[in-house]
């Protein structure tokens, strides 16, 4: 069986089209699903292509990390128990990922998109020219929520966000406020950090409800465990300045990993969120191949009282 995915031809996107989206992410100010940002772009600069073709453009733009482009975060998939009435292809992508995750050798619960893109490649029951199967993979299997569920967006940002802490308004904003704030930051302790999240989640994620602060575990305390909007649990380690990136990550994927194996119910996620004043390089490239696991960054300010600014409200 062969799927193929019409190749974009890179000479009739312009650099404006792509100036423009780094744009609007800028007065976006946090990060866009993608499918989103083109919709944006093309209101300010109406183009005679299709919006998957230029979605896969910005993505290509992205992964590689030209014009500054970065991708926040990537979906994951599971399948649904068809029901009675549900149609299922015999051919495509949906069809690829529905016998990737449904062989005897599958993974097992929700997969990133790009390992379901990979194994489907491998196997031979997807052949595409596209130079990035993954995102198309992405766009069939979002079409059909009768088939799949899923966990996560398809995010695009900016590298200046990962390298400023984040302020709300555009970037040039962000690195002057680091500049006035950096010596506050810098001096406030991580239990008031904490105090400070807990009580205001909601800035944190929307729809974030606390399970537990100081949650124990036999494998270390979980700053604080949540749940989200969709019903998953999330993992949320604060970690102050001049920590290790090793440690970091070691800690929060232990802990995931505890409350995936011992408290999530079948088909809960488990998420994880790193926060942090700023991240470095290294904690940045650290997290890219562990699947529902990001980074927020804080600023704090201080006017009548401290107020804590998160990374993003997705």
């Amino acid at each position: 069986m062969r799927v193929r995915a019409q190749p974009v031809k890179r000479s009739r996107i312009s650099g404006a089209f792509l100036d423009t989206a780094r744009q609007v992410l800028s007065k976006v100010g946090s990060p866009t699903q993608v499918t989103e940002l083109v919709d944006l772009v093309l209101k300010i600069r109406p183009l005679q292509i299709g919006p998957h073709l230029l979605g896969q453009e910005l993505y290509r733009t992205a992964k590689t990390g030209e014009r500054g482009f970065v991708v926040e975060e990537y979906p994951c998939f599971k399948p649904k128990k068809p029901g009675p009435r549900t149609q299922l292809p015999n051919r495509g992508y949906v069809a690829a990922a529905m016998r990737v995750l449904s062989s005897p050798s599958a993974p097992g619960g929700y997969v990133d998109v790009r390992e379901i893109a990979r194994l489907a490649c491998e196997a031979g029951i997807l052949h595409t020219h596209s130079p990035v199967p993954e995102y198309w993979m992405f766009v069939m299997m979002d079409k059909r929520p009768d088939v799949f569920l899923c966990s996560g967006q398809l995010t695009l940002g900016l590298m200046e966000w990962q390298q400023t802490p984040y302020v709300n308004g555009p970037a040039r904003k962000r690195r002057r406020a680091g500049r006035t704030s950096s010596g506050i930051t810098e001096g406030i302790y991580e239990r008031d950090i904490e105090s400070l999240v807990a009580e205001r989640l909601d800035l944190l994620e929307r729809g974030l409800q606390l399970v537990g602060r100081q949650y124990s575990t036999p494998v270390g305390r979980i700053d604080l465990l949540c749940k989200d909007r969709r019903g998953n649990l999330v993992v949320v380690e604060l970690k102050s300045f001049g920590a290790k990136t090793s440690e970091i990550v070691d800690q929060i994927t232990r802990y995931m990993g505890y409350i995936k194996t011992h408290l999530a119910l079948r088909r809960q996620v488990v998420r994880g969120i790193i926060v942090v004043g700023q991240v470095d390089e290294n904690l940045g490239y650290a997290i890219v191949p562990i699947p529902n696991l990001a980074i927020r960054t804080f600023q704090l300010t201080i006017k009548n009282a401290p107020s804590f600014v998160p990374s993003d409200d997705r």
